[in-house]
């Protein structure tokens, strides 16, 4: 069976000099980091345009009661949050890290947390997300104009 990708180009102009930018969505764009261990895996988007929707998957293996997600880096505030699904049971936001608590008796064969952002300023930034400070990935995600 022959694997078939999809992706798009969306031509972006920047204001300089009248050039064009080309900026991937999908196939080319489309990024998954696992921990060592296996038991946390995010999908994202390596490429993602000022204001428009960026997504992020987040899945992690079965736990035994809570679990905390911790997602941090130095520019978290240049993200604003536009969905979030499940609704945690507490959300806390602080230092460029936002932490989200999850009942594991809710999920029985594994959670996924589906995070919808869109940044406000372009830019490189980097990606830390943790599953009860024991284990965790990093990725970096660029914004463009």
């Amino acid at each position: 069976m022959a694997h078939s990708a999809y992706w798009h180009c969306l031509p972006v102009y920047t204001g300089d000099f009248g050039s064009l930018r080309i900026v991937f969505k999908g196939f080319l764009s489309d990024g998954i980091a696992t921990s060592s261990d296996g038991t946390l895996r995010v999908e994202y988007e390596r490429f993602g345009l000022r204001d428009s929707d960026v997504a992020m998957t987040i899945r992690v293996k079965p736990q035994q009661g809570r679990f905390t997600l911790k997602l941090n880096g130095e520019e978290m505030e240049n993200f604003q949050i536009q969905s979030l699904q499940p609704q945690p049971l507490q959300a806390i936001s602080h230092n460029n890290t936002l932490e989200l608590t999850y009942q594991s008796e809710s999920f029985h064969d594994g959670a996924t947390v589906w995070i919808g952002s869109q940044a406000m300023e372009f830019g490189r930034y980097p990606v830390t997300v943790s599953l009860d400070d024991t284990t965790s990935v990093h990725f970096t995600q660029w914004i463009y104009p």
